[in-house]
């Protein structure tokens, strides 16, 4: 498969690019509004687990989190 960016760059982004656009939804929504007969305040919790999931899939593709590069 051939990407636009390398795949270093790509794990680095795309947790990044999801947390913006899970933000801007949450600034565009009211407070009192409720999606599908949930609560709009739930979006946070969503993007949690959205950003934080994808943290945890690429965590071995970071290199600089090894443990050799870590202060002694």
């Amino acid at each position: 498969m051939n990407l636009l960016l390398s795949r270093s760059t790509f794990v680095r982004v795309l947790p990044f690019a999801a947390f913006m656009l899970l933000l801007a939804m949450r600034g565009e929504l009211p407070p009192d509004t409720t999606l599908g007969g949930l609560d709009s305040r739930w979006l946070y919790g969503v993007s949690v687990l959205v950003v934080g999931g994808l943290l945890v899939g690429f965590w071995r593709d970071y290199g600089e989190l090894a443990k050799q590069t870590w202060p002694s």
